[in-house]
This record gives structure tokens, C-alpha cells and sequence, in this order.
């Protein structure tokens, strides 16, 4: 596997982290969710419907289950810190989806 990191290293991708086998998984997890189209952006004033920022679509999907399973997969590429301990996985998943022309 290999590991990109982004910025100041708080971003990172891990090329060969999901086999093509398992992407689909997921792919599959996701369409069976539902995508929702133009869904809204997170402002100071609450959602707003901006499709000058997106027009994607997007599945949004609390499961706990989803992020046990990948941690243990993940848990390495988290060390732990003095200060900071790594425990697991944000339960939220986003899936965006995106045609010719969609952005965000």
C-alpha cells in the first residue's frame, strides 16, 4: 500500500488500501442507501441549498458497524501520541457521487 499525504499531513490518501472486490462493496452499500441530489451546504445559519457550491449527488449514512469494520484495517496508519490516543473510526460515511458536469 501507499501512503500520500495532503497539505500539513492531515489529509492522506492509501493507494491499494481497497481491492477492486471490496470498492464495488461499497460502491454497493452506497446505491442501496439512496444518493440524494442537490443536497445543501453547512453554513453558520444552518443548511442552505447553494448549487453555485453543489450539485453532486450524496449519501450521508451513520453506521457504526461499517466504521468497526475498517478500523482494524486502518488502526496502523493512526499512530497514537503522547497526548493523543487513537480510539477509531468517525461512524459518518459520505458517498458523493458525481455526472458529467457535477461538481463540489
Amino acid at each position: 500500500m501507499d501512503l500520500k499525504s495532503y497539505g500539513n499531513g492531515s489529509a492522506f490518501t492509501i493507494d491499494g488500501f481497497i481491492s477492486p472486490e471490496e470498492c464495488r462493496k461499497w460502491l454497493d452499500r452506497a446505491e442501496a442507501a439512496g444518493f440524494e441530489e442537490n443536497t445543501p451546504i453547512s453554513t453558520v445559519r444552518g443548511p442552505v441549498l447553494n448549487l453555485g457550491v453543489r450539485n453532486n449527488g450524496r449519501v450521508v449514512c451513520d453506521r457504526h458497524d461499517w466504521a468497526a469494520e475498517l478500523w482494524p484495517r486502518m488502526e496502523s496508519f493512526f499512530p497514537s501520541k503522547p497526548t493523543v490516543k487513537s480510539i477509531g473510526l468517525n461512524e459518518r460515511f459520505r458517498f458523493y457521487r458525481y455526472t458529467p458536469g457535477q461538481y463540489f
